[in-house]
């Protein structure tokens, strides 16, 4: 393994800083196919885009054309999706952060011993369950 010169001592044989930099710029910026998220065009990326930055809330080209990968539609960033759901109880309207509920995979139903759902549920769809 050949080590380049040491940034911060000059001296070799150990790993550098320098080292660690020039194998970054290398795999960023070698493949000039990369494809822009902000102005949509090839050749570079939307941190090194010359173009001024699209705010989150702006629809770009980019979300124009491909679909929220949350729900399949054109139109908005999935960070805008109004069909967003929670990720801790699954149910639609809020999310992690604001949920009140239990995980689903916390809830016990004492009345079946299945997981998912609490004693509360219909009796039919307790059993159906089993």
């Amino acid at each position: 393994v050949e080590f380049l010169p040491v940034y911060n001592c000059g001296g070799e044989g150990h790993r550098g800083a320098r080292k660690a930099v020039q194998h970054l710029s290398n795999r960023y910026y070698t493949d000039k196919n990369v494809h822009c998220r902000n102005c949509n065009k090839i050749g570079h990326l939307s941190k090194n885009c010359p173009e001024p930055k699209v705010s989150s809330t702006q629809c770009t080209a980019a979300c124009t054309l491909s679909p929220c990968f949350l729900c399949g539609t054109t139109g908005h960033l999935a960070i805008e999706c109004p069909n967003k759901h929670c990720n801790n109880c699954g149910l639609p309207g809020h999310l992690y952060g604001s949920c009140s509920e239990r995980a689903y995979w916390q809830k016990q139903c004492h009345r079946c011993g299945m997981t998912g759902h609490f004693y509360d549920v219909s009796i039919a769809l307790c059993f159906l369950r089993l």
